[in-house]
Order: C-alpha cells, then structure tokens, then sequence
C-alpha cells in the first residue's frame, strides 16, 4: 500500500492527475512495468470513458507500493505531450521530497544523542540485539552520529510504509532524552 506521504502527493494533484492523465497511452508501459496485470489492463481499457479508466487506474494504483507509483510517474514522463511529462517530473519530485522529510529530524537526533545511548536507542526502535552491535561496533562508522543515524536508517527501513517519526519522539522521551524532541519539534515547524 502507499506510504502516508505518497497518498498526501497523489491527493494534493489528483484533479490535474484525473484531467491530464492519458490512461490509454500508458497502460501498456504500465503492465511492461509491472505495475499492472494484463487483466487489469484489459478491464480498465473496456470502461466507457477516461474518467472512469483513469479513476479505477488510480483506485489500483493507491493499493499498490510507493516503487509502483514512481512508475506511474515514468510512464507520465515518458509520455510525448509537454504536459504530461511535465505532470510526472512534478509528481516524482513532490514524492522524493515528501519521502526525505525525516531527513531533518534525523539528523537532529544524529547530532544529539549522546554515543553511550545508541545502542539503547536501538534497542528500543526494535531492531535486534545482532544489528544494533554490528553498528555500535562497525569501525567504518567511525563519529557516534553515523552510528545514530544508521540506527535510524535500518528502524526506517524494517518500519517500511509504517515509519513514524513519532515513535522515535516516543522513545526518545522514555530515553529522558527530551531537549532532542524538543530541538525536533521546534526545528521541524
């Protein structure tokens, strides 16, 4: 399923998504690409008119993963109108930049957290004992914030469309560690 910050790009444009979407012209990329089967296909091209093929497009598109829907996006942008293409570079653009919005947060937690609660704080994203030493121990890794934020990386990563950043907030809080929390709500307005 979509993440939450996939969805909120694909809601924010869905009127120009529904009025400059050329369904027909790419669904066949889309089925190329996996995106869709070849009986979905076939269903959406036997609707009567784009409005319903590019509503039952989307409606299957929203159950599928964040990869599907830069797909969609390529499929846009490899259309020949200008707008079209236009539409999915704006759409692949809003998306990677709704997708990097923990970037900040982690960084402020990376450059705060003391080096003596990173494995704790590993710990406690529920990330096992075995990885959470192989990062407290990785020599590669050589300033405690590169620690801290592969931590963050790897709880983002097992937390897949479920991450929440509050939930770091909420760990970080039973860690006592509020000034971070703090530093994250006040630099992340």
């Amino acid at each position: 399923m979509l993440s939450t910050e996939v969805k909120g790009v694909l809601q924010k444009y869905l009127k120009r998504v529904y009025r400059e979407t050329p369904t027909d012209a790419i669904l066949l990329d889309l089925e190329a690409d996996m995106v869709l089967t070849e009986d979905q296909v076939s269903a959406i091209k036997a609707l009567p008119t784009n409005n319903d093929k590019i509503f039952e497009l989307i409606k299957i598109i929203k159950i599928k993963e964040d990869e599907h829907f830069f797909k969609f996006c390529n499929a846009l942008k490899e259309h020949e109108a200008a707008n079209v293409q236009e539409l999915g570079t704006l759409l692949e653009d809003k998306t990677k930049e709704a997708l990097r919005k923990y970037d900040h947060y982690y960084k402020i937690i990376s450059d705060r957290l003391p080096s003596k609660d990173i494995f704790r704080f590993g710990i406690k994203l529920k990330l096992s004992h075995n990885t959470v030493e192989d990062i407290t121990d990785d020599l590669t890794l050589k300033k405690s914030h590169q620690k801290a934020l592969k931590v963050l990386q790897l709880w983002e990563a097992k937390a897949g469309n479920s991450a929440d950043i509050s939930e770091v907030a909420a760990v970080l809080r039973e860690m006592r560690q509020n000034i971070i929390v703090e530093y994250m709500m006040l630099e992340g307005e």
